[in-house]
């Protein structure tokens, strides 16, 4: 733990906002990765396959986040006293629903590294340093993985339509 502690800190430390969930998380990275040593093969480094878990559980986190936060949301539009005033225009809703629906798919086809750059500093808001250190790469292959991810998603068809039209 002492040797790879700062590492997985950094990783942890790139998914959550403030040190107390950060704390909360890398001490869950770690259980994670204590509960998975039977799986550890020998390939690679111990801290390579430890950042694996780490980054794969903290991924997990941000989805489950998602998910009560979409199930919040969902309760609150169902709920006729909490609506808001300034109610989107559904027709509008929709098209971004659409286009959200066919952006996270297009990325998800990208290979993992620029998946990984995409939705850590596309999608998270992170900084450049902070998808390189959760990551475990140079800033400057950040930068590359985005360009690439991009060049990429605009030779997608399905993409192209978020250029083409007036919506």
């Amino acid at each position: 733990m002492v040797e790879y502690g700062s590492r997985i800190r950094a990783i942890v430390r790139s998914f959550v906002r403030d040190e107390d969930d950060a704390d909360d998380q890398f001490q869950e990275c770690w259980l994670r990765i204590i509960e998975r040593i039977d799986r550890y093969t020998g390939k690679g480094s111990f801290g390579g396959w430890a950042s694996v878990v780490a980054r794969n559980h903290c991924r997990m986190q941000v989805r489950k986040a998602r998910a009560r936060m979409r199930r919040a949301e969902s309760a609150a539009l169902n709920s006729p006293d909490l609506l808001p005033d300034n109610v989107p225009d559904p027709a509008e809703e929709m098209l971004l629903q659409e286009r959200r629906t066919t952006l996270h798919a297009a990325v998800q086809r990208l290979p993992e590294q620029e998946r990984d750059a995409v939705v850590l500093v596309v999608f998270d808001c992170r900084s450049t340093a902070e998808a390189a250190m959760a990551l475990g790469i140079s800033p400057a292959s950040v930068r590359a993985a985005l360009a690439r991810a991009i060049t990429r998603l605009r030779k997608m068809p399905e993409i192209w339509g978020f250029f083409l039209d007036d919506g």
